[in-house]
């Protein structure tokens, strides 16, 4: 996360950087010709809408555009479709690199509707809703999902507007929330009480992930319903930082490996070298989903990368590039200096 981007990953960045400049010339188009919108579809000649191209796609469905991709940009609250789609690439790795040792299972945003938290069902309901949305993640196995496979499942959560992780060890018999905020007031409450309106967020999901685990008769689900539920103390935590809780979140996805693992994630304390890890590691997630083996056009779009700023004219996209570059050089100078000094 601290390392600087290779040329494959600069040119891509970059290529996603004129996608958005396409995204905003074209609104600005559509906003600013006699106060009359204009149909954008008409103005492709003079804006290139690459930010509408499909440009990540696993075989089994999971898609995404340009346009969400670039919510990755420093400062944007990141999609929850891009979200979903490293939770599928993460999925794509444990499934070819894990032959031993424990198993985890990422969860997309949507696996637990926004409904089912609001509105109480019963177990049965439960069960036949999870069941749906769980079948998109195990590519519709439906050995998998049984759930037997995994000691680990990793359910990333969105509460107005803020993303976290629930993380069920099912091996150790513990859930636990892994947030980047010190305080989850005003997002969800952690409390666990008898009526399902006054429950917090974290206790419903549990409450219905045990009821999955039950009726596919999970050895473990009878210790999960017991289990505790907590959330983890992280060194790294903040206080202020709303815009990168998608970051942190998808940060807290790749490393957590069970609650008896240390959970390390590389975050410093220091304000200034946290906010440049961030900003990496935005543009290391955007084009780490892109060149990942799992996405079907990984090789179309590192040709149009290439191509696009290769042959690259507009003179104003040329000084944005040179000035992101320069912002690029500041933040991997800083991050180098940062990790030298530790370690003397």
């Amino acid at each position: 996360m601290n390392e600087p981007l290779n040329d494959d990953e600069k040119t891509l960045w970059q290529y996603l950087l004129t996608t958005i400049d396409n995204k905003r010339r074209a609104e600005s188009k559509k906003c600013n010709v006699d106060d009359k919108e204009i149909d954008v579809e008409k103005e492709k000649k003079e804006v290139s809408l690459t930010f509408n191209s499909t440009i990540f796609e696993t075989s089994h469905g999971m898609t995404t555009r340009a346009f969400l991709i670039n919510t990755l940009e420093d400062g944007q609250w990141i999609s929850q479709n891009v979200i979903d789609c490293w939770a599928a690439i993460l999925n794509y790795e444990e499934k070819k690199n894990n032959t031993s040792g424990k198993r985890r299972l990422w969860c997309y945003t949507t696996t637990i509707p926004d409904y089912v938290l609001k509105t109480k069902q019963t177990e049965q309901q439960a069960f036949t809703i999870l069941t749906s949305h769980l079948k998109e993640v195990v590519e519709c196995n439906n050995k998998m999902l049984e759930l037997k496979e995994f000691n680990i499942i990793i359910i990333p959560m969105t509460e107005r507007k803020h993303f976290y992780i629930i993380c069920f060890d099912l091996e150790n018999t513990k859930v636990e929330v892994i947030d980047n905020m010190v305080s989850s007031r005003g997002f969800y409450r952690m409390s666990a009480e008898r009526s399902f309106k006054e429950n917090g967020t974290p206790s419903k999901v549990k409450n219905y992930m045990v009821g999955y685990l039950k009726n596919v008769k999970h050895p473990s689900a009878a210790r999960m319903a017991a289990a505790p539920l907590t959330k983890k103390k992280l060194e790294w935590a903040t206080s202020d930082n709303f815009n990168d809780c998608g970051v942190f979140a998808m940060r807290h996805m790749e490393m957590y490996k069970g609650s008896d693992v240390e959970f390390e994630c590389g975050f410093s304390t220091q304000k200034n070298i946290q906010d440049m890890q961030l900003q990496n590691m935005r543009m290391k997630i955007a084009t780490k989903l892109l060149l990942s083996e799992a996405n079907v056009y990984k090789a179309t779009v590192m040709y149009l990368a290439r191509k696009a700023i290769q042959n690259l004219e507009d003179e104003r996209m040329r000084e944005l590039l040179e000035k992101e570059r320069a912002k690029q050089e500041k933040c991997w100078d800083t991050l180098s200096k940062w990790k030298n000094a530790d370690k003397v």
